[in-house]
């Protein structure tokens, strides 16, 4: 309910969603996006992890990469094989997205045990993380929850925030590997 109780919502998300947008674009610079891409374009696939009510800005980025001719899969809550997982080698990529960390949270034991190389994309700065992922990629330095344990969360990053981070993602990609 927090999240839209505002007299003036529309006002409200509007300078919200600014806000966001702006802080996103400062804290992930163009060496993150290079080290993300770069891992990505030289690994054997990219398997992207998510909870299934935030699958559908990875399914659109998936549908993007297809004309790179890269096939990236997605294994999220709701699916019922998750020995891919297991199957994946060093040279394979995992790329976690769970903005407030409450799904990477819930994961992690499993994450953990995955031979690939690890990426994280949350919001979420609990030192829980640390010794389960090769890199984290933290959306932005205003919204910087840090808790290991499940917080109920809305706003404009869990609803907004990763479609714009992969919209900016799949560009970096785009310029670098275009040709």
């Amino acid at each position: 309910m927090q999240y839209t109780d505002y007299d003036d919502y529309k006002n409200h998300l509007n300078s919200e969603i600014t806000r966001m947008t702006a802080s996103i674009a400062e804290t992930v610079n163009s060496r993150i996006f290079d080290r993300v891409i770069a891992a990505m374009h030289d690994s054997r696939q990219v398997l992207m992890v998510v909870a299934e009510q935030s699958a559908s800005p990875i399914r659109d980025f998936q549908q993007q990469m297809i004309m790179f001719n890269r096939v990236i899969r997605i294994l999220t809550s709701s699916s019922q094989d998750v020995s891919v997982l297991n199957s994946l080698e060093e040279d394979d990529l995992v790329i976690v997205c769970s903005v407030t960390g409450n799904f990477a949270i819930v994961i992690n034991d499993d994450i953990r045990q995955v031979k690939a190389k690890k990426i994280l994309i949350t919001n979420n700065r609990t030192t829980l993380f640390a010794n389960s992922y090769n890199g984290i990629v933290y959306l932005s330095s205003l919204e910087n929850p840090s808790s290991k344990k499940i917080n109920p969360r809305r706003n404009v990053y869990t609803v907004y925030g990763l479609s714009y981070f992969l919209d900016l993602l799949f560009h970096a990609y785009y310029m670098r590997y275009q040709n």
